[in-house]
């Protein structure tokens, strides 16, 4: 695996290699920079493993839900995810940086991480460019970053963390709908 942290900007792909595995790749065209697989088939741990570190994503709480990154083997926590009511939400450092998960696209197939001054750091658009029909029920999305300097050493964390926020958002809408159907049956 490489660095994202040198590059100035790339467009990346996330693809699902097996339809119902939990096990997601990021790569900058056939090479992988990054892997993201969850540790069960219905938990919500996921490990990333990238060049630059390896973290750990966990969703927490039920009545106030939030996701903490961790770099792997540590028990302190690198950054706290805290969802928004109408969607989005906050990345928060403990060094004080924090910013916004947030939808960019009318219909809800796009999402970034923007910085306080709504510059875009990493955004995600559902799909990839060039998807086979072969893939039309796998979860897959085309990452663009676009490195600033002070964040880069998270590049590659944001770039992961953003394919397990989307993942946690489909996964609670399948629940939703599934819950939603049988108390109407």
């Amino acid at each position: 695996m490489k660095s994202l942290s040198h590059l100035n900007h790339t467009v990346l792909s996330c693809v699902q290699p097996k339809t119902l595995d939990r096990f997601f790749e990021i790569r900058q065209n056939e090479e992988v920079v990054a892997t993201l697989a969850f540790e069960s088939k219905f938990g919500t741990l996921a490990t990333a493993i990238t060049a630059d570190g390896t973290w750990t994503f966990k969703r927490v709480g039920f009545l106030n839900p939030h996701i903490t990154v961790r770099c792997s083997a540590k028990e302190e926590d690198l950054a706290v995810y805290e969802p928004r009511l109408l969607g989005g939400g906050v990345l928060s450092f403990p060094h004080g940086l924090t910013m916004k998960w947030k939808s960019t696209g009318f219909w809800g197939n796009s999402w970034s991480f923007v910085l306080s001054d709504e510059n875009v750091l990493v955004g995600f658009k559902s799909g990839l460019e060039h998807g086979k029909l072969a893939d039309i029920f796998k979860t897959q999305a085309t990452i663009d970053i676009n490195p600033i300097p002070y964040v880069k050493k998270y590049l590659t964390m944001l770039a992961a963390l953003g394919m397990y926020l989307i993942l946690m958002e489909h996964e609670e809408s399948a629940s939703v709908a599934t819950m939603t159907s049988s108390a109407v049956s």
